[in-house]
């Protein structure tokens, strides 16, 4: 999971910086997974502090990053602009055997007003300038990587995602058994077996850290929401915010939306709370069920 190795949960709001921050640790852990002898890996990608496309993800699977002068770049989005040659012979050849899944509902492009930087910058600690000064890195970045492969990938969808690292890890597909990218919702349901317990389920609970305009487009509480729909259960969906159009949308496709937030809080002071207010909420949810007998 990208947020636990390079997510933004593992600094402070003063600690961002979204110039140097990088994927390696990400590949670390995957390269570490390989080395133990996992085959088949799913990797879930978002909540990233990063915006160096990958860069160090492919580092630390053994790949060379280097400027001019044969150094080799520094770490994060703020050095890709100094790239001038990628050398990937160094990828061992056990990559062949793994079959990644990489989970992420992000579509976005890695480059313009609507790739990582621009869009996912800004709540990583860029300033406009820092958005502008990583949006042209990047650019870089792809102009080499992409001559190295021989193949475009920069508007491919999601390619933006987790700062640009959908981007590197497209770029070696073809050095894997296999390489598959999903949407999230449908990777986590495989996984926890959901079809299969929504089936005997009157409610389902499920959450997102923001209900908002976002949620319409295909985030994991619709996901949710909409499969236990069909299953013939009711839904409450949880969340850390809310907002008129996320609770409207999910009231149209037949949802109880829960707010957590009991009073004006900053993220940090919501974060700090842990899972309290998370508790009490489902309380007040439960209470509801109880009067009424089921979900009005």
């Amino acid at each position: 999971e990208m947020a636990s190795a390079s997510g933004l949960s593992r600094v402070e709001a003063s600690e961002r910086d979204p110039m140097t921050a990088s994927t390696f640790g990400t590949g670390q852990i995957l390269a570490t997974a390989i080395g133990l002898g996992c085959r088949e890996i799913v990797i879930g990608f978002g909540g990233s502090a990063t915006s160096d496309g990958g860069a160090g993800l492919l580092e630390a699977l053994g790949a060379r990053i280097r400027d001019a002068s044969g150094a080799d770049v520094g770490p994060g989005g703020g050095g890709l602009g100094d790239v001038a040659s990628i050398d990937l012979t160094r990828l061992s050849d056990v990559l062949s055997e793994v079959s990644i899944v990489v989970a992420s509902d992000v579509t976005n492009p890695l480059l313009g007003e609507h790739g990582a930087a621009a869009v996912y910058g800004p709540q990583k600690g860029a300033t406009p300038e820092q958005v502008d000064h990583l949006d042209r890195n990047l650019k870089r970045y792809a102009d080499v990587l992409e001559g190295t492969i021989g193949r475009p990938l920069r508007y491919e969808p999601g390619s933006g995602a987790a700062g640009g690292s959908i981007f590197s890890l497209l770029a070696i597909a073809d050095r894997f058994a296999s390489l598959e990218v999903r949407p999230g919702v449908e990777v986590a349901m495989e996984l926890t077996g959901f079809d299969e317990a929504v089936g005997s389920a009157d409610l389902v609970l499920t959450g997102e850290g923001k209900v908002d305009g976002q949620t319409s487009f295909g985030k994991t509480a619709m996901g949710v929401a909409e499969r236990a729909r069909a299953a013939g259960a009711r839904t409450i969906c949880f969340g850390g915010g809310v907002t008129p159009d996320g609770a409207d949308f999910m009231h149209s496709i037949g949802v109880v939306t829960m707010p957590v937030i009991e009073r004006p809080m900053g993220l940090y002071e919501i974060a700090a709370a842990g899972t309290a207010p998370i508790a009490r909420a489902a309380g007040r949810a439960a209470s509801l069920i109880d009067l009424g007998g089921t979900v009005a």
